[in-house]
């Protein structure tokens, strides 16, 4: 008789055996997922650590200081030695020499007015004869004044007088800003001569007075 079509009952019980089969498999698989997944976390997380460990840093300090004393005020570069012309026994003459590249140097804190003074001693020859400072004129009206350090403000010097040498003679005077290092030039001494001079080799010395006021 042809109808309804019934499975046997070993067809039902090797579907049911292929079912948990399939069923095995795929927790299986998701079981090896989430155990991948699990060791890819925790190697992230040891690589996290590593690298937190890596970059820790154990740091000090120094505090370091660098002092820059203050300056003074001082004349430099004076020449050792100086000649004048030479004069003649039995002729009155006036000799002269010229003296260049003194230098004052102003690295005070505060810069302020400074004076600069010169007077000498008598030209002595080792005879009866010598040469009177008072016979000596320096003239502080020619001097030339250059900037040497610094932002010097030349203009700020005043030059001073000319005069004879047996009292201070004022060469230079300055205003309150000129910080830095000023060179001195052509300041001109000249020496009168009278002809009762003996030939001789006379010699004194030029004394510079640099006073802040």
């Amino acid at each position: 008789m042809k109808g309804i079509h019934k499975n046997s009952p070993k067809k039902i019980v090797k579907a049911k055996q292929e079912g948990q089969l399939l069923l095995t498999r795929a927790k299986d698989a998701i079981t090896k997922r989430l155990v991948s997944a699990g060791v890819l976390v925790v190697v992230g997380l040891m690589i996290f650590n590593i690298t937190g460990l890596v970059g820790a840093e154990n740091n000090g300090n120094t505090s370091v200081n660098l002092v820059v004393a203050t300056g003074s005020l001082e004349i430099t570069n004076v020449l050792a030695t100086a000649t004048f012309t030479s004069g003649e026994s039995g002729t009155a003459s006036t000799e002269n020499v010229v003296l260049n590249n003194t230098v004052i140097r102003d690295w005070r804190a505060v810069p302020n007015v400074f004076n600069l003074y010169a007077n000498a001693s008598n030209l002595d020859g080792g005879s009866v004869y010598n040469i009177a400072s008072s016979a000596m004129t320096i003239y502080g009206s020619t001097i030339d004044l250059n900037e040497v350090e610094g932002n010097f403000n030349v203009a700020d010097v005043n030059l001073g007088t000319n005069g004879t040498l047996n009292g201070n003679v004022g060469l230079l005077n300055s205003g309150a800003n000129t910080a830095g290092a000023v060179g001195l030039h052509n300041m001109i001494i000249n020496a009168s001569l009278n002809a009762l001079l003996t030939a001789n080799t006379y010699t004194g010395t030029l004394k510079y007075t640099l006073v802040s006021v």
